[in-house]
């Protein structure tokens, strides 16, 4: 046996995934693969699993969720739920704050076929539940309070590792009022040592605050009004560009709260154009006196500046696609996959250097994330790949906004 139940008790001491959550390990398929197969765009960055409530936050709810009489209407929701990937070996861990989704069948399969899948579901108000499937196939589907009952494919196939982690297999009908009603108070944590010996995944404290997450909004619900996806994604980004930030998010009743004057062009933006006028007045304001033409070709030269800085932009794998951005040409998925494998795995907890800048692995997949889903309104697009941009470079706007008014002195 890898690990017992007494390894992660400081897991539920220090409430590290808070009380309502859904921890998921999948293997075999990337974090950007498994935002896709559940229908995530435009994933955020962020480190450490202690930020994902502040972007799970951002997602379901709409602005106006209280009704006229000060009530929760849980009509008005986005109809969007927020998952976090991040890679850990051969498995990409996935955290859900308060959700639930990777125990839907259609999830599971999606997220199974030809791989596997782990996932333990917690909440205050709600039964656990703890699920292994394989090539869409759910093996062992279990209560981790009441082991005894268990559902699946292969329902008995853990029995031998249930009873070493000390799980009660028992079948009697045990009434919660009885004094002699027996309590399984580390249930949690066996289910935990269920999943390391599943995976070979050990979870621990640095683990969780080293994890780089790769984060989007994925459909909950079977329609989603794009504007409103829309919205939601540019709330993201603006918090994974500042998630320590004490200011609330921008959002784009910002716009015309603390800066009126703003033209339409800049409230279409929303909050990526906002973030990116905290950071660089100068620039946003240029883009939004440029004529389309010329934004589009800032969102190229930035690209190309990212690439620089992530170290790709001299690699003889990496021409094909370095051609294409020059030319405003369509990237293939076939580049753009050939690209990843040979940007290599992104590192369990990112390291930053003496420059400020994050490691190299995660600036190579941060640039390569600017060439996938692009926001259809140039002025947005732009501002995203220069925020994106200057987050590889070490949040260097400065030497970003020199370096562009250098190259296209016409934005001036």
């Amino acid at each position: 046996m890898t690990s017992s139940a007494e390894d992660y008790g400081w897991f539920t001491e220090d409430y590290a995934l808070g009380l309502d959550f859904c921890l998921t390990f999948v293997r075999d398929v990337a974090p950007d693969r498994v935002l896709e197969r559940l229908g995530g765009q435009e994933p955020v960055e962020l480190v450490g699993a202690a930020r994902l409530q502040g972007g799970a936050d951002l997602v379901p709810m709409r602005p106006d969720v209280i009704n006229e009489d000060g009530h929760f209407d849980a009509d008005r929701t986005t109809g969007l739920a927020f998952i976090a990937a991040a890679a850990v070996g051969d498995w990409t861990m996935i955290v859900e704050p308060g959700g639930f989704l990777c125990t839907e069948d259609p999830v599971v399969q999606a997220l199974s076929l030809g791989g596997e899948l782990v996932t333990l579901y917690q909440s205050e108000h709600n039964d656990p539940r703890f699920l292994w499937a394989r090539d869409g196939v759910v093996l062992v589907d279990l209560d981790p309070t009441s082991a005894g009952w268990r559902d699946g494919a292969e329902p008995d196939r853990l029995d031998s590792v249930l009873v070493q982690l000390g799980f009660d297999l028992s079948t009697e009908e045990l009434d919660p009022d009885d004094p002699g009603y027996r309590y399984d108070e580390q249930w949690q944590e066996r289910a935990l040592a269920l999943m390391h010996h599943l995976t070979g995944v050990r979870l621990t404290v640095e683990l969780l605050e080293t994890a780089v997450f790769r984060c989007a909004a994925v459909p909950d619900a079977p329609s989603i009004e794009e504007e409103l996806a829309s919205q939601v994604r540019a709330r993201l980004r603006a918090y994974a560009d500042d998630p320590d930030g004490e200011t609330e998010l921008a959002t784009d009743d910002e716009w015309t709260t603390d800066d009126a004057w703003a033209d339409e062009r800049l409230l279409k933006t929303g909050a990526t154009g906002h973030a990116l006028y905290v950071s660089a007045p100068s620039l946003i304001l240029a883009l939004a006196q440029a004529d389309e033409h010329l934004v589009r070709r800032v969102t190229r030269w930035a690209r190309l500046w990212a690439f620089a800085e992530a170290e790709l932009i001299d690699e003889p794998w990496f021409a094909t696609v370095r051609r294409a951005v020059e030319r405003a040409e369509t990237v293939s998925e076939f580049e753009l996959e050939r690209a990843r494998a040979n940007a290599g795995p992104l590192p369990v907890g990112p390291t930053t250097g003496p420059d400020g800048r994050p490691d190299r692995a995660s600036r190579r997949h941060m640039a390569l994330f600017l060439l996938t889903n692009p926001d259809p309104d140039p002025l947005s697009e732009a501002a995203h790949t220069l925020i994106t941009a200057a987050h590889i470079a070490g949040y260097r706007f400065d030497r970003l906004t020199a370096d562009l008014l250098r190259d296209l002195p016409e934005l001036r």
